[in-house]
């Protein structure tokens, strides 16, 4: 036979194709006649490879003597009457093997298919359906799900990734930081090679360089890009999630619904949450090129981001904790808390054989003297314990956290546990405090992201609405945890330090202020664009205490507080009532003069029963001097209030 073009482009295709022996494993197993599997869903993000195996699968349907047919998604209208013409000639096909490529961009066809469609054709057919999104519910109903099975495609191993490096003749010394900058996606890999040289002059991405950022950017999104659409890539390269709501407050004067149209028709566009995001690699280019353009609208844009994702969170979504840290990016606070090892990686509950799993990691790294807390609270609260896994379902990283109101009794007996519980109650005077016993980074990078994902589940599996406190164990032979320490302002209390068998771990505790965690992050946005975070403005400060203490008896008003933070109305209001509760004892000493001061603080706004000129005579001052010492008393609280947030 004639060799063609198509035929050359195809056999440089097989050479080049590397890994995806599970999946290729699974899919072969189509092309046995008895197969009870006819169809597979593949899914998986923009640039994970799913077109690549397809055209794998076609190579082997055809060696096992099918006739693969692709359809490809982009190219037909979403149309009964295009469907038929694309599989014309389907039945005239011993054994079809039909591909649906970019299956998303046609899935408003999924009904016909399945229910009119499918089940005319030859019992012969297999049918793999390529697409961003898992297949709709219809697919496990109605017996489709006897036949019918779903790959999730995840990144490429590190190893394939490598491999498929030096086939394209990279030099050995540059393969390492590809690897790393492309994290697992061979789309990332590809691009990487072809936008900075060939093999022996290649370099790192130097996200410091416009030439190279540009450069980039020209070769992942131009024929994409629409000039009126400008300000939605840039909300997407900042934020992790872009989404209607989150469109509708940045960009007041678009139509967001066009807008989130516009992005999610992107091929460098992927489903998440409710919304959609970037690929990494888009991203972080498209992040670098705005910051070297305009860096002024990428700091305005950002703080914008965070005060939207703070009014959400406070109301009750604490999961959005993860998108305010997105924003964040100093180096040393993404250490210990983040979710960009989240496309790697994934938390889960204890599973049988876990604790094992665990315990020989912990003694083969020396780390068995802390172990044995860690191995207890998991037998008797299992639920206080977090395993994060790799790609092969392998724990890799665990973290065990309590809280004051949901430690087990043996953790209160517990010598390292014991006395930081008793010092959250007694000296803190809280419950609301998310306490870390271990956070253990097992891959062997201490500088993996895994660690920053540890940190995270911590605060989110904690079941507080928005934690003020933070009890750290930190092992000071690693300079990440202790940079970590040091950049969040957690103070070292060496008296609640534990010797363990293999070292010692420092408690150090990290006071997020009377705005709570979420506050925490959002004003961390601000300091890091060079503005005043709102909640420690000394003006804004005094002025909310002022407006709470004239409202403290009516929950509504101090609901919408700057001082508020909780999920409800209701958890907002008595957060407000405590904070400043806690604070007149904080803020007063002991002389006559100070209780003074805080009896006429107390009687005059606590007591809802006592009008001033009742709390005067009851103090036995003229009113006038009642008058000045309120006025004193909460010039000293507000004061004492904004010392605490600075």
């Amino acid at each position: 036979m004639r060799e063609t073009l198509a035929t050359v482009l195809d056999r440089q295709d097989a050479i080049s194709f590397v890994g995806r022996a599970d999946e290729l494993s699974a899919l072969t197993e189509l092309f046995s006649p008895d197969a009870p599997t006819r169809i597979v869903h593949l899914h998986g993000p923009a640039g994970i490879g799913k077109s690549a195996l397809l055209r794998e699968v076609a190579r082997r349907g055809r060696a096992h003597g099918w006739t693969p047919r692709t359809i490809e998604g982009r190219d037909l209208a979403p149309t009964p009457e295009a469907l038929a013409a694309a599989l014309d000639g389907l039945d005239d096909e011993q054994r079809p093997l039909l591909l649906f490529d970019t299956y998303e961009r046609i899935s408003g066809l999924d009904g016909l298919l399945r229910l009119d469609v499918l089940p005319g054709l030859s019992a012969a057919t297999r049918v793999v359906f390529a697409s961003r999104r898992p297949p709709a519910r219809g697919w496990s109903e109605d017996g489709w799900d006897a036949v019918t099975r779903t790959l999730e495609i995840g990144p490429l191993s590190d190893a394939d990734a490598r491999t498929l490096l030096r086939a394209s003749g990279i030099a050995t010394s540059q393969v390492p930081w590809i690897v790393a900058s492309a994290a697992g996606s061979p789309l990332a890999l590809r691009l990487l090679v072809d936008t900075q040289g060939d093999a022996r002059g290649l370099g790192p991405l130097d996200v410091s360089s416009p030439e190279q950022v540009r450069g980039l950017m020209r070769r992942l999104t131009d024929a994409e890009l629409d000039p009126r659409h400008h300000d939605v890539l840039a909300v997407a390269a900042i934020a992790r999630v872009t989404t209607l709501g989150l469109l509708e407050a940045v960009l007041p004067d678009q139509d967001a619904g066009i807008a989130l149209q516009w992005l999610a028709s992107r091929s460098f566009a992927e489903p998440l949450a409710l919304g959609f995001t970037l690929h990494d690699l888009v991203r972080r280019a498209a992040r670098a090129d705005l910051l070297h353009s305009d860096p002024e609208r990428e700091r305005a844009m950002r703080r914008r981001i965070a005060d939207y994702l703070y009014g959400r969170a406070v109301t009750g979504e604490l999961s959005l904790s993860i998108d305010l840290a997105h924003l964040i990016d100093n180096p040393a606070l993404r250490w210990g808390y983040s979710w960009e090892a989240a496309n790697r990686y994934h938390l889960d509950d204890l599973r049988p054989g876990d604790v094992a799993a665990l315990r020989a990691r912990m003694e083969k790294i020396g780390y068995d003297g802390w172990w044995s807390l860690s191995e207890r609270l998991m037998d008797v609260a299992p639920a206080r314990a977090t395993v994060v896994r790799d790609a092969n379902q392998h724990p890799v990283a665990f973290t065990v956290v309590v809280t004051p109101g949901n430690a087990p009794e043996m953790a209160r007996l517990d010598p390292q546990l014991g006395p930081w519980l008793r010092y959250a109650a007694q000296v803190l005077r809280t419950r609301d405090a998310v306490i870390w016993q271990a956070s253990v980074n097992l891959t062997g990078d201490q500088d993996s992201p895994v660690q920053a994902m540890l940190g995270m589940s911590g605060i989110l599996r904690s079941g507080l609405a928005n934690p003020r406190y933070g009890f750290l164990p930190i092992n000071p032979r690693l300079a990440g945890g202790v940079a970590f320490a040091a950049a969040t302002g957690a103070r070292h209390v060496p008296d609640l330090d534990v010797e363990v068998p293999d070292g010692r771990i420092e408690c150090h505790v990290l006071d997020f202020g009377p705005g709570g965690l979420l506050a925490y992050q959002r004003d961390d946005v601000y300091t890091e664009t060079g503005t005043t975070p709102p909640t420690r403005d000394p003006d804004l400060l005094a002025a909310a205490v002022r407006y709470s203490l004239r409202h403290l008896h009516r929950p509504s008003e101090l609901a919408s507080s700057p001082l508020a933070v909780g999920s409800t109305p209701m958890d907002r209001a008595a957060s407000v009532r405590t904070l400043l509760t806690n604070a007149i004892d904080e803020t007063f000493g002991s002389t006559p003069d100070e209780r003074l001061l805080r009896d006429v603080l107390v009687r005059g706004c606590l007591d809802p029963a006592t009008t001033h000129e009742q709390a005067a005579d009851d103090l036995h001052v003229s009113r006038a001097t009642y008058f000045r010492k309120l006025r004193t008393a909460t010039e000293r609280l507000s004061r004492h209030v904004a010392s605490s947030y600075a």
